[in-house]
């Protein structure tokens, strides 16, 4: 079983440390989620945490986040986002059907996912990492519980875990050319 990292032991980035070192103007994150509000706040703790030059696509239910996250061109890892926040509870097609989803194309199966959730089930949970989730994450009680961990999630995913590039084994900066030898994993 992976282990699922320990999203409370990261510290919050300095902002301007990040945008000066340039990092977030290369960061794209997806959220899906069908509460406008959770949307919203997600997005702010994102900002907050690394930074306004973040691009942010929001998603409102499941089947829209994963035509989305298939509509990406797929042969050039670079030309994904840098990681998805995705909710389990939502209409039209759940976070775990995305989740199986997305990672059966080889083109996505690397992409970080964070299931960021109010499901607070460890069933779930174990499910979830064992359909290639990247982190478990519960929402909270309330808004500021949600901004903490989305932050340190953001931060995690964006800054300390970077993925590697799948030409060259190296940490993707975002600033890499697309290659033609650029091959799908």
């Amino acid at each position: 079983m992976k282990e699922v990292p320990r999203m409370d032991s990261i510290s919050q980035p300095d902002r301007n440390t990040l945008d000066a070192a340039g990092d977030a103007r290369h960061t794209w994150i997806v959220v899906i989620d069908d509460d406008p509000d959770c949307r919203l706040l997600v997005r702010d703790a994102i900002e907050e945490s690394i930074g306004t030059t973040v691009k942010i696509h929001e998603c409102g239910n499941g089947k829209e986040g994963y035509e989305y996250l298939c509509s990406q061109p797929g042969s050039n890892p670079e030309s994904l986002p840098t990681l998805v926040f995705l909710d389990l509870e939502m209409p039209h097609m759940d976070g775990m059907d995305v989740l199986r989803s997305v990672r059966a194309i080889p083109e996505l199966s690397l992409l970080p996912i964070v299931v960021l959730t109010g499901v607070d089930d460890d069933s779930a949970e174990r499910q979830v990492m064992s359909l290639g989730a990247n982190s478990y994450t519960c929402k909270g009680k309330d808004a500021d519980t949600l901004i903490t961990r989305v932050s340190q999630a953001a931060t995690y995913w964006t800054k300390v875990h970077r993925p590697l590039n799948r030409v060259s084994g190296e940490a993707c900066t975002g600033n890499e050319t697309p290659s033609s030898d650029t091959k799908a994993a």
